[in-house]
């Protein structure tokens, strides 16, 4: 609107007003654009949003009163307001380092404490990882999210084609529901062959991690803490501040997770899941290399796998 007035300007021969607006409404544009394009940027962009502004309707202030400083009132609270708001933030996130910080030396003693009595474990997760690199695929999130299964055709034209990019978060989670007692059963199989443990409830449902052998000889199996899937509310969270919407690139919405007491027992069981016929893994993201920094993470360290699951019967219901 301020652009339009100012061609409007421009017709009345007053070419000064009319630049003022030209430059606020190309301002106020470039302002939406960017916030639209890139939303987790808006703070910064706020930021050269309101300096321009200031500056714009300082210079033309001035003009108007024949040079006399005016500061205009209301972009000046704004951004006091938001220096503030900066001040605050910055205050916060210390507070939040102080506060981890216990947790991440604790982290850190016992990593440099595995690296001095397991470091020959370690080496072997880590060559296996790179030994077996042909057969995982090591696809980034972009190609986990477009590549297509060409070699899966249902025939039916009502079911999705497994791997293609799928765009709607209500399919995503139909899928996922459906995989989830599959990899239940796989977990279960895995764990059994590489000793490991599962969270399960105890007396005074105090939660601790178990063996599922010991789960399935004390016949415990209802005790177990199965995890649920992600959230919708955090899944909408995730890919509106982390992937532009985009749906197709969550990744975890079924996830499983074992742990295990020594670096062997995660060895075995990385071992045996690649053996498996029924999945098939595309990534490995493994922060238990020494050559990683788990400063992202306040020094926690695990081993991601993303995996697919190859049943026929499925594939054919359009579930995987």
């Amino acid at each position: 609107a301020r652009m339009l007035a100012s061609f409007g300007s421009v017709f009345s021969d007053d070419g000064r007003h009319a630049s003022f607006l030209f430059i606020q409404g190309f301002r106020d544009f470039l302002f939406a654009t960017l916030c639209i394009v890139k939303e987790r940027w808006a703070a910064v962009w706020f930021v050269v949003y309101g300096s321009l502004t200031f500056f714009v309707v300082s210079l033309q202030e001035s003009l108007v009163s024949g040079f006399d400083v005016r500061l205009p009132v209301t972009i000046s609270i704004l951004l006091g307001l938001f220096l503030m708001s900066c001040i605050a933030r910055a205050v916060t996130m210390r507070r939040s380092a102080e506060s981890m910080r216990s947790d991440r030396n604790r982290y850190q003693h016992a990593w440099e404490a595995m690296l001095v009595t397991e470091a020959g474990d370690v080496e072997n997760l880590c060559f296996a990882v790179k030994a077996n690199s042909k057969k995982i695929r090591g696809e980034t999130r972009q190609s986990l999210c477009t590549r297509a299964d060409q070699n899966s055709q249902t025939g039916n034209r009502l079911l999705h084609s497994p791997m293609q990019q799928i765009g709607s978060l209500d399919l995503l989670y139909a899928q996922a529901q459906g995989v989830f007692h599959i990899l239940m059963e796989k977990v279960k199989l895995w764990a059994s062959v590489s000793a490991g443990k599962l969270p399960a409830k105890i007396q005074d449902n105090e939660v601790c991690y178990m063996r599922w052998e010991s789960i399935k000889e004390d016949k415990m199996a209802g005790a177990v803490r199965w995890p649920r899937l992600k959230s919708p509310d955090r899944s909408v969270e995730k890919a509106s501040r982390s992937y532009q919407n985009d749906v197709s690139k969550l990744l975890d919405i079924c996830r499983f997770a074992l742990v295990f007491d020594s670096m062997a027992d995660l060895k075995r069981c990385f071992d045996v899941i690649l053996a498996d016929r029924d999945v098939e893994c595309l990534r490995v993201k493994n922060r238990l290399d020494p050559k990683v920094e788990a400063t992202e993470t306040i020094g926690f360290r695990n081993c991601l796998l993303n995996l697919r699951v190859k049943l026929s019967s499925y594939r054919t219901l359009g579930v995987i």
